[in-house]
């Protein structure tokens, strides 16, 4: 009996390469499956065509070259700069004013930096609509904070106005974006910096120091007005109210007066010799504590020496 030890024959390596090619098959399929974080959507294009993008999960598409994923992140924060860019900042490199000067509503020229940060609301359109959505968004806020800055004062973008030209430069930035269908929702929009140029700087920190010394004055002036207004105000009133008290009583003693003159006369008229004795009888009752008297001898025999009669102090 005879054994054949040939284990290497066509056959054998024919059942090695169906089982290669199995595997290989398998594994090929097997590599359409994939996972979704949350914050990402996947956009999957099946021939070019692009899919409903796919939400956090487990999922499966065809290998390449039938379709191809991209991954999107849309709850990442994302910034476009608008008058300078951000490797300006990394670098320490001096901002072109070209691209970050716009105009006022009263004719200045201001030096803006504004900076936009956007998510991705929509992936497919983000991904498809524009060969670059993040320059979309900068052209857009450009063109919005530039009819923003038309219609303020130079002075309201250099204080007050910030808060308000953001929120403006949000709304119209946003208004523009979801015309042009890109899937962008703008979170937020910033002014890190609004300055003059520096050719006219110093001019403008003279205008503003005059301003802060005008409110000072008017603040002065105000706090003087309320701290005076109201003593005189007081003052005024207590005048007038001791003004009604002594007309009060110098028609009150007139009155009576009046009335005491009157009953005298009415006296005087009934017992003339009478009231004329009672009047000088009470008048020398008032008089005579204030005078001083002083007793002379009248008999001659001494001199009378006048020295002793003095004015009173």
């Amino acid at each position: 009996m005879k054994v054949s030890a040939d284990t290497g024959g066509p056959g054998s390596r024919a059942r090695l390469m169906r089982r290669a090619i199995w595997l290989l098959a398998a594994l090929y399929v097997l590599s359409g499956a994939y996972a979704v974080r949350p914050g990402e959507r996947v956009v999957v294009r099946q021939f070019g065509r692009a899919l409903m993008p796919a939400g956090p999960g487990l999922h499966y598409a065809l290998p390449w070259p039938v379709c191809r994923r991209t991954r999107v992140r849309t709850e990442q924060p994302r910034r476009a700069t608008v008058g300078f860019a951000a490797v300006d900042q990394s670098v320490g490199a001096s901002v072109d004013p070209r691209l970050s000067r716009f105009l006022t509503g009263d004719e200045n020229v201001v030096q803006v930096q504004l900076v936009v940060e956007y998510t991705v609301q929509e992936p497919v359109p983000y991904l498809f609509r524009a060969q670059s959505a993040q320059r979309m968004v900068e052209v857009s806020a450009q063109r919005a904070l530039a009819e923003v800055l038309a219609g303020t004062a130079v002075d309201d973008a250099l204080t007050t106005a910030k808060a308000a030209i953001c929120e403006e430069v949000r709304k119209r930035t946003q208004f523009s974006l979801n015309n042009l269908k890109v899937g962008i929702h703008v979170v937020s929009v910033n002014l890190p910096a609004v300055e003059p140029p520096a050719e006219v700087a110093a001019d403008f920190q003279d205008v503003a120091s005059a301003k802060v010394d005008y409110h000072r004055i008017i603040n002065e002036a105000d706090a003087y007005a309320a701290e005076t207004v109201p003593k005189a105000k007081g003052e005024a009133s207590q005048m007038t109210a001791q003004a009604a008290g002594y007309k009060v009583k110098v028609v009150n003693e007139a009155r009576g007066d009046a009335a005491y003159f009157g009953k005298l006369r009415a006296e005087r008229a009934r017992a003339p010799e009478v009231t004329d004795a009672r009047l000088y009888v009470e008048s020398m009752e008032r008089l005579l504590p204030r005078m001083r008297v002083i007793v002379a001898d009248e008999s001659g025999n001494r001199p009378l020496d006048l020295s002793i009669v003095r004015d009173q102090p």
